[in-house]
């Protein structure tokens, strides 16, 4: 039977996740921590959110792209980062990916480059980067500035927490 890469083999030296069986198993075990039914403590939810950053450093290639007559250098098209969480079983369905690479640019972790002002990932051609070391450093600053960072279950805590763990990596780098 036929697997697909999972975080494990993805990153190894992480040891995160499982195998998933291509037969789309949806138990429990097979499924990444931010996918689980049932107690998931922010701090989890924090940790694979930095997790998956770092895999999209990794299997990213960011290049230089056109927008509207302008060049970006070091940049990513949407639907480049969803196929990496898709190929790489960190998400089961492209609506999913995006609602996680959403979650990561809420974060601090993805910049939109093409359209600065959006509200929201897209999975097409918008341009993104992922932001350096010191927007990290700025991104948790300002959430550790939010009345609801505190609040277990809240997006900030949840950010707070993601941020802080890559942060602590000295393998999170530009």
């Amino acid at each position: 039977e036929r697997e697909r890469i999972c975080l494990v083999e993805a990153m190894p030296t992480r040891g995160f996740g499982a195998t998933v069986a291509m037969d789309g198993s949806d138990s429990n075990s097979s499924k990444w921590q931010d996918e689980k039914e049932g107690a998931t403590t922010d701090f989890e939810l924090g940790q694979s959110l930095a997790d998956t950053a770092h895999i999209l450093k990794r299997f990213l290639r960011p290049g230089t792209h056109r927008w509207v007559g302008k060049i970006y250098d070091e940049t990513f098209e949407g639907h480049e980062a969803v196929d990496i969480l898709t190929s790489l079983g960190l998400s089961p369905s492209r609506k999913l990916a995006v609602e996680k690479l959403d979650k990561l640019r809420r974060a601090g972790f993805l910049v939109s480059v093409s359209h600065p002002k959006e509200t929201s990932f897209r999975d097409g051609s918008r341009l993104y980067r992922i932001a350096s070391r010191d927007e990290l450093q700025s991104s948790l600053d300002e959430v550790m500035q939010h009345k609801d960072v505190s609040v277990d279950g809240s997006p900030q805590h949840i950010s707070m927490a993601a941020l802080s763990a890559a942060l602590e990596d000295p393998e999170y780098s530009p």
